[in-house]
């Protein structure tokens, strides 16, 4: 029970999350001037519940269109977890599309080279993806891996398989441990072209350097990320003192 001298705006919200729990992924929710009416309340009032909603990422936007449910958030375990975006959104009967932007061998720049300790121009394969939940685009990353240790990776299809499992399975590189760096940034126009969203919008952007048993760098990646449609896992772990 909400009590009555709440703030409109907070009795507004709290009656549409409730509302929302029951309505379907991508479902169109009344329009601003619709729920103004069946609440009576102002446009301003009406935005304000909105905007908490989408903040929380129960609700999303589509800049003239309208107002939809959020589908399902997907759980990027990125610490102490090697199975990848792909089995992370499979586990979690999430449904997936990806769209290869890129896939090529090229020389690598000096930040990929130092990331991966090789030599500035040594021959690198570029995997840049564009990953789908529900047809929304949620991620999109470049990810880069010696050339020399998966010779012919150029012709995989990395539409239907995941990139780690291909990694191991077919060229015995094998993701053991790395580490990632995550930040929350403003978007860029061309991150924002690829996520649909405006620019300046913030995102997550996770900078991971994998390593092998040996502790040798096998891939460096930049994954840009809608916040509004992935959070983060984080397993504490204890060691002694």
């Amino acid at each position: 029970m909400i009590h009555p001298h709440v703030p409109k705006y907070y009795y507004l919200r709290e009656t549409l999350r409730e509302k929302i729990q029951n309505l379907p992924a991508n479902y169109q929710i009344s329009s601003e001037a619709d729920l103004c009416d069946s609440y009576n309340v102002s446009r301003t009032t009406v935005r304000k519940a909105l905007d908490h909603l989408i903040f929380e990422g129960l609700l999303y936007r589509v800049q003239g269109k309208g107002t939809y449910v959020s589908p399902p958030k997907v759980v990027g375990r990125f610490v102490q977890s090697t199975t990848g975006f792909w089995n992370d959104a499979r586990s979690q009967g999430l449904n997936l599309r990806t769209l290869v932007i890129e896939q090529r061998v090229l020389g690598a720049d000096s930040s990929v080279a130092q990331a991966l300790q090789i030599k500035k121009g040594t021959q690198v394969f570029k995997l840049m993806r564009l990953r789908f939940i529900d047809n929304i685009p949620v991620m999109f990353s470049p990810a880069y891996v010696p050339y020399d240790l998966c010779a012919g990776i150029a012709n995989e299809d990395f539409v239907n398989q995941s990139f780690y499992q291909t990694l191991q399975e077919k060229y015995n590189v094998i993701v053991h441990h790395g580490t990632q760096l995550i930040e929350a940034r403003p978007c860029s126009q061309e991150d924002a072209d690829f996520l649909e969203i405006d620019p300046g919008t913030p995102i997550l952007v996770t900078i991971g350097t994998m390593r092998d048993h040996n502790n040798l760098p096998v891939e460096y990646s930049v994954a840009k990320s809608r916040w509004d449609r992935l959070h983060c896992e984080v397993k504490i772990v204890s060691e002694p003192d």
